[in-house]
C-alpha cells in the first residue's frame, strides 16, 4: 500500500511538472501584456517630469540623419545579433523611448530605437536607418517585432490588421495616430521596399511571415492621421489603453480577435486550475 502510494505521488508530480512547464510561457503573456498598461502610464508620469524631451527628440533625428548618411541600417533585425548603440548625454538608446499601441488587437508594446535582435525581445523598435516616429512629409518610420516570441505575443497579430484600423505611437511623449492603408509581403533583401515615399508621412509594422520558416517579412503599412492627432493633443484620454473588460465590451471588435487576445489568459487560468488540484490530490494522498 505504502510503495502504491509513492507511486501515485512521483505520477502527479511529474505530471504537475509537465502542466507548470506548459502553463508558463502563456502565464508570462498574460502578465506581460496585463502589466504593460501600468508600464505605460509609469512612462507618461516620467514624460512629464523630463526637462530634456526637446533635447532628447533632436537627438533622435541627428541619430537617425547620421545612419542614413553613412548608410547605417541593419539587413534584417531578425537574424543579425550584432548591437551597435550610440548613446549621448541626452539619449541613452539602451532604455525604452516610448510605446506603440494597437486598439484593434488590445496590444501595447515598449517602443526602442536603433532595433536589434536583443531589443525586439523586449518591446518593438524603430529600424535602424529608418525616420523616428515623429511625423513629416517624406519619413517614414519602420517598427520591427518578433511575429511571437517564446513567452511573449508581439506581432503575431498584425496580419489580422485591415484598412482604416489605427495605430498609435507615443515617442518620448509625442503622439502620433496613422491608419493602416495596406499589407504586402517581401523578402529580407528586399529594403527598397522600407524606403520613404516622397510626399507621405509614413509608419510600417515589420515582422516575420511564412512559417514555419519565417523566411519572408510581413509589412503592414499606415498613413498619418494627422485630423485625429490634434484630437488627441487636446484629449490625452483618448490614446490611452482600455482595460480588459472595455476591450471585451467593445463590440466594433470581432470575436475572433478578442479570442487571439485572450488565449494565453484562457490558458494560464486552465493551467493554474489543474496545478491547484494536482496539488489538492496530492496532499489528500498524502494525508491518507
Amino acid at each position: 500500500m505504502c510503495n502504491l502510494k509513492k507511486l501515485k505521488i512521483i505520477g502527479l508530480f511529474i505530471f504537475l511538472i509537465g502542466i507548470c512547464l506548459s502553463t508558463y510561457p502563456f502565464l508570462n503573456m498574460a502578465m506581460d501584456d496585463y502589466t504593460q498598461y501600468s508600464r505605460n502610464a509609469e512612462f507618461d508620469n516620467s514624460i512629464k517630469k523630463d526637462a530634456l524631451i526637446e533635447k532628447k527628440i533632436n537627438k533622435a533625428k541627428e541619430n537617425a540623419n547620421r545612419q542614413k548618411k553613412e548608410n547605417d541600417v541593419i539587413g534584417d533585425v531578425f537574424s543579425d545579433r550584432n548591437v551597435d548603440t550610440v548613446n549621448s548625454s541626452f539619449l541613452d538608446l539602451s532604455k525604452k523611448q516610448g510605446y506603440l499601441s494597437i486598439p484593434k488587437l488590445g496590444q501595447s508594446f515598449d517602443l526602442y530605437l536603433d532595433a536589434d535582435y536583443y531589443k525586439i525581445a523586449k518591446g518593438v523598435a524603430v529600424l535602424k536607418g529608418s525616420d523616428p516616429p515623429i511625423g513629416g512629409l517624406g519619413k517614414r518610420c519602420v517598427i520591427a517585432g518578433h511575429s511571437g516570441y517564446y513567452n511573449k505575443v508581439m506581432f503575431l497579430n498584425i496580419h489580422k490588421l485591415e484598412n482604416g484600423d489605427k495605430i498609435i505611437v507615443n515617442f518620448l511623449g509625442k503622439i502620433l495616430e496613422y491608419k493602416v492603408y495596406n499589407k504586402e509581403k517581401i523578402m529580407p533583401t528586399d529594403v527598397h521596399k522600407l524606403e520613404p515615399i516622397e510626399s507621405e508621412d509614413m509608419l510600417t509594422l515589420l515582422t516575420c511571415t511564412q512559417a514555419p520558416r519565417y523566411n519572408m517579412r510581413l509589412l503592414v503599412n499606415a498613413r498619418r492621421n494627422e485630423v485625429l492627432d490634434a484630437k488627441n493633443s487636446n484629449n490625452k484620454e483618448t490614446i490611452k489603453n482600455t482595460n480588459i473588460q472595455e476591450y471585451l465590451l467593445n463590440k466594433d471588435i470581432s470575436s475572433g480577435i478578442k479570442i487571439r487576445k485572450m488565449f494565453p489568459y484562457v490558458v494560464s487560468f486552465l493551467g493554474i486550475v489543474i496545478i491547484i488540484s494536482i496539488l489538492r490530490k496530492m496532499t489528500i494522498i498524502l494525508k491518507s
